[in-house]
């Protein structure tokens, strides 16, 4: 949330300048409640964009292309997935891989000090992080793109939004990155129980 209010503060700041008179306990109190604002709504707007634009690791994870688990671990998860689960499929697909990734990973929940699955989970708050992170770069280098363009090609702007768009693809890497890691160990923590 801090991260996008600093960046929201900054095009204010480039649209109509610096406040004269600033109450800096108004501005504190208001800028902790805008803050958590901010982030509640770009947690949601990156779930909506993770969901429209990629395949989560853990819809790909069982199928065929997936690279993340050997041959026999995958082969093992769809077998338990039918024995244990009473999963019912003739082919794998992403839908059935990311269930049985969820009925994996809920299953885990019941034995937390799995030290795989902690590590796994680790991954996870990471990538969600990171996904936030880059919902909120994303979104104000679009921002910041747009005000180039109207500002008769501002080079500040433009410099600006090209360290933003640098910056949320770096971010994006990450989360893609910490997002494969959080899937494979829940697998792993699973077929090692």
């Amino acid at each position: 949330g801090y991260v996008a209010l600093f960046l929201l503060a900054y095009i204010f700041q480039f649209l109509y300048g610096l406040p004269k008179d600033i109450n800096i306990t108004l501005l504190i109190t208001l800028s902790v409640i805008v803050a958590y604002v901010l982030g509640v709504l770009f947690h949601e707007f990156s779930n909506i964009l993770e969901s429209k634009l990629f395949t989560r690791h853990s819809e790909k994870i069982l199928l065929g292309d997936s690279s993340l688990l050997s041959t026999e671990e995958k082969s093992k998860a769809i077998l338990d997935a039918k024995n244990n689960f009473g999963l019912v499929f003739d082919q794998i697909d992403s839908k059935y891989s990311s269930y049985i990734y969820s009925i994996f990973r809920s299953s885990l929940k019941k034995n937390s000090t799995n030290p795989e699955y902690i590590e796994s989970e680790i991954f996870n708050v990471h990538y969600g992080m990171c996904r936030n992170l880059f919902g909120i770069f994303l979104a104000f280098a679009l921002c910041v793109f747009i005000l180039g363009l109207t500002h008769w090609f501002s080079l500040k702007l433009l410099l600006v939004d090209s360290i933003l768009s640098l910056i949320a693809w770096i971010i994006h890497r990450r989360a893609e990155r910490f997002s494969k890691y959080h899937v494979v160990g829940v697998f792993r923590a699973y077929l090692q129980k």
